[in-house]
């Protein structure tokens, strides 16, 4: 009788084909049929990315993320709901197309099964071991809490919506007693508890992975005590106050305190001031979060002789910004600190003489607040020496990069290049597109490996452009805050970059021919090319065009996550992907995520 279901009787490879193209609703549908089926969705080996069940409004929700599937169960009050008994109906819903334009799609049911059988079903077809979230909000007082825990079991998140705020405070105490023991993190938006209970303390000994208290609203009535007592591993703190104990944390932590805290998170409005914080703590080193500690007064010390300059260097500061700017002004920027040329026009500064002045614009932090200070000063190096200078005290060979804006056109392209020689970024950003412009691109095409252009500079019929495509860049970048014009297939298959990204205001055609011929070889270097975000529907790109004629080696499944190059690329619900191989087995990627983005991923 089973085998008159057409699907079972496909072989197994099509059968598989033809279930990873359903949606999350018609599998599970499927997976209630027989036991035969059930296996056959277990076997595609799907997971959500995330299994929250709400409590809310006297109803109870299992929603699966990614794509988002919703089992709506006492959604019309029942008798025997309070004790969890066996709903009459069950609403299943799934939400189709993209994040912008939802349409959810929802289906009435007689309920088969009880709740917990619901829930082991979709342990079972969906490899999910537990509960990852149980979200309270209010109404959940209506349901028995042992009767929660006894049929849900082991869950990773309990979190108390901010809604909690009015929920019974008895409830409130009795819904950590009886759940949190089985939790990995408790997530409190609010304070639900009275002054003077113990309710949050008990919550707060036990052996949590995670305590994220009011870290969007604010949590009151938190104190160095409770924080001391926690044995969680890591913790956020919502602000909006201060937390003048946070020092004295700090010495009780070099004394002992908290042995299993890892990380301490305090955000959204704190008043935290380093002065303050470190005030008697011994520092080993100074970290600002990767960026140099590179001031305004080290870099005068080691102006004052050689000894001085030396010791600066010998610090080994370890910089993340260091770029050149040319505009109407030249300025050489570092992250706390920004010296400015000829502010004011003097005679031979096209050619970078001398500048009579320096203008020095610095910032530090103080009272938690950025401080800018400027000052000006008679200048006694020359723009190469100064640029040389800080290349040796912060251990560089160069800058980091190069960015032309409006008024360049007052220097030396030739002189600006022999001052700093090679550069690994260069940054093209006007406002309007400049018809000379293009010789900023010849000058500096030959030294550099990455290319940001807002314009194009070239006009039609010019082919500057496709002789700086064919240069071995390592990242080319179209568009920026504007959106890039005159960028076709011929373009992008002479590109000898590694990395190709395009924010276009046209629809880029030949998408698929390009597919075909990297297939074949095109593109030997290619290891990423995007387009996007796409905003207008007409120039969006369709996967059933894309891929037409092309030969897919996977589907990837919705819900899935594609890692490369160590970021993540969630397929949700509207988005597609696949892979394809080229001739010598080569595996790509071809990522079109809800059609506001194309991503092809060269996996080498």
């Amino acid at each position: 009788m089973a085998n008159s279901f057409s699907l079972l009787r496909l072989p197994n490879d099509e059968r598989l084909q033809v279930l990873r193209c359903m949606d999350r609703m018609s599998l599970l549908l499927l997976s209630l049929l027989s036991r035969n089926t059930k296996d056959l969705v277990r076997s595609l080996q799907l997971k959500p990315s995330r299994f929250y069940i709400d409590f809310y409004y006297s109803r109870i929700g299992f929603w699966m993320s990614r794509p988002d599937l919703y089992l709506d169960f006492y959604k019309e009050p029942e008798r025997k709901m309070r004790m969890l008994k066996k709903p009459k109906k069950v609403w299943i819903s799934v939400v189709k197309g993209t994040i912008f334009h939802d349409k959810p799609i929802e289906m009435e049911l007689q309920n088969p099964l009880e709740l917990k059988d619901w829930l082991n079903h979709i342990h079972y077809i969906f490899n999910s071991r537990q509960v990852s979230l149980i979200n309270l909000s209010e109404g959940a007082e209506r349901f028995d809490l042992k009767a929660i825990k006894e049929k849900l079991g082991n869950v990773e998140t309990l979190h108390f919506n901010s809604s909690m705020i009015g929920f019974p405070r008895t409830q409130a105490g009795a819904i950590l007693e009886n759940i949190l023991p089985v939790v990995k993190q408790l997530d409190l938006t609010c304070n639900p508890f009275r002054r003077g209970e113990l309710c949050l303390q008990k919550a707060l000994i036990q052996n949590t992975e995670s305590l994220q208290l009011g870290f969007y609203n604010g949590f009151k009535r938190f104190t160095l005590n409770d924080l001391l007592i926690s044995n969680a591993h890591n913790v956020k703190l919502g602000a909006h106050r201060d937390f003048k104990w946070i020092n004295k944390f700090l010495k009780l932590w070099i004394k002992g305190a908290n042995p299993r805290l890892q990380t301490l998170v305090i955000s959204h409005g704190a008043r935290l001031i380093p002065s303050e914080i470190f005030k008697g703590v011994k520092v080993s080193e100074e970290d600002y979060d990767g960026f140099p500690a590179m001031d305004i007064k080290r870099l005068f010390l080691s102006l004052t002789s050689r000894k001085t300059k030396d010791l600066v260097k010998s610090i080994k500061i370890k910089p993340t910004y260091f770029h050149v700017t040319v505009g109407e002004h030249i300025n050489l920027q570092l992250y706390s600190a920004e010296l400015h040329f000829y502010k004011e026009p003097q005679d031979n500064m096209r050619t970078l003489a001398k500048p009579t002045k320096l203008r020095v614009t610095a910032w530090e932090i103080i009272a938690d607040r950025h401080q800018f200070n400027t000052m000006e000063l008679p200048n006694s190096l020359e723009i190469r020496d100064w640029y040389q200078h800080i290349l040796c005290i912060l251990n560089l060979r160069q800058a980091k990069q190069i960015g032309f804006y409006q008024g360049w056109e007052r220097f030396d392209l030739e002189s600006i290049k022999k001052c700093i020689g090679k550069i690994h970024t260069l940054v093209y950003r006007f406002v309007t597109r400049h018809s000379n412009s293009k010789d900023i691109l010849n000058t500096f095409i030959p030294d550099i490996e990455r290319v940001e252009l807002e314009w194009n500079p070239y006009p039609e019929g010019d082919t500057g452009f496709q002789k700086m495509m064919i240069q071995n860049f390592d990242s080319l970048d179209f568009g920026l805050l504007h959106l890039f014009e005159k960028l076709n297939l011929e373009d992008l298959l002479i590109s000898n970059a590694r990395y190709v990204k395009l924010r276009s205001i046209q629809k880029f055609e030949g998408t698929n021919q390009f597919l075909k011929l990297w297939i074949k070889g095109g593109n030997p270097r290619l290891r990423k090319f995007s387009i996007g975000p796409i905003f207008n529907p007409q120039t969006q790109l369709n996967p059933e065009e894309v891929l037409k004629g092309i030969k897919i080696a996977k589907e990837h499944l919705v819900g899935e996550e594609i890692v490369f190059e160590g970021k993540t690329y969630g397929i949700s619900s509207g988005s597609r992907a696949v892979d394809i191989k080229r001739y010598d087995g080569t595996r790509a990627t071809v990522l079109f995520r809800v059609r506001l983005f194309f991503d092809f991923l060269v996996w080498t």
